[in-house]
């Protein structure tokens, strides 16, 4: 959004745009969202400091996330209920950001040109019930896949964090990590069953496996060790994203048309939307 002001007018620098993001968030819910900000440029000093310079904007990097917690601290005392979670803007952003084909649609709803009607407006009770049912089993299956096959001993000290994001600060993006950190999501239940063991060496086709190096929730780093043990012929996405496959990168689609068609494939690079 900050590369192209001149379309969403909502900041023309990270920080700007972030600022104008929480805005919008701080209407919505009562009180300001804590997620990360963005560094700060020169461009973000307040009127009258632009003589601080760089060191200047490095220090408003510096103490930017002790200030939006103690802004979300003060927004919840003078609006008693408030809590960012309640914010419809703040849930699209988790779900959208990953997905690049939509970053458009994201700011369109965050400028106000275009807003995303989210929410049971228009749906009848049993409508609604089945989708809130459809939600707790999505839920619900990841739990049990997690903790079931979970190995991992939890890391105690993450528990004030998840206690602080979850139920003080309401923040979206830190209480799940910290919550499967913690062993709060699994509530102190053990394993039943170990992580199966991968093998691609006996499938008649290679299989196809497409990682973007900009993905945030499957980051490129770990995709190495899928790809030994599946002997996965890897298409590297050099661009952000999470799923690259009918998301409007035609590059990808060809690779995967071929793929289906053929059961080869020979390319492995291909550009990412908006890289």
């Amino acid at each position: 959004m900050a590369d192209n002001d001149a379309t969403y007018k909502a900041g023309n620098t990270p920080l700007k745009v972030y600022e104008h993001w929480s805005r919008v968030i701080a209407r919505e819910a009562g009180a300001r969202p804590t997620a990360l900000p963005p560094g700060a440029e020169i461009g973000d000093l307040p009127p009258g400091l632009e003589f601080a310079g760089q060191p200047g904007a490095d220090i408003m990097t510096a103490t930017g996330p002790l200030r939006v917690q103690g802004e979300n601290l003060r927004d919840a005392a003078l609006n008693p209920g408030a809590n960012q979670a309640y914010s419809v803007t703040l849930s699209l952003t988790r779900g959208l950001v990953p997905l690049a084909a939509e970053w458009d649609t994201l700011a369109k709803h965050i400028n106000g040109t275009a807003r995303i009607d989210q929410g049971y407006s228009g749906m009848s009770a049993e409508e609604i019930e089945l989708q809130q049912a459809q939600l707790i089993q999505g839920q619900s299956f990841q739990n049990l896949i997690i903790c079931n096959e979970n190995t991992v001993p939890a890391d105690y000290a993450a528990i004030p964090s998840f206690v602080w994001n979850n139920y003080v600060v309401g923040d979206i993006f830190a209480a799940p990590p910290a919550m499967f950190a913690s062993g709060a999501a699994c509530n102190g239940r053990g394993e039943v069953t170990k992580n199966p063991t991968l093998d691609g060496s006996k499938l008649e086709v290679r299989p196809l496996q497409i990682n973007a190096t900009g993905d945030p929730q499957t980051p490129y780093r770990y995709h190495g060790e899928m790809a030994r043990q599946m002997n996965s012929h890897v298409v590297t996405v050099h661009g952000p994203g999470h799923g690259h496959v009918a998301a409007g990168n035609e590059v990808v689609d060809d690779i995967v048309v071929e793929y289906l068609r053929t059961g080869n494939a020979t390319v492995s690079n291909a550009p990412g939307l908006h890289s």
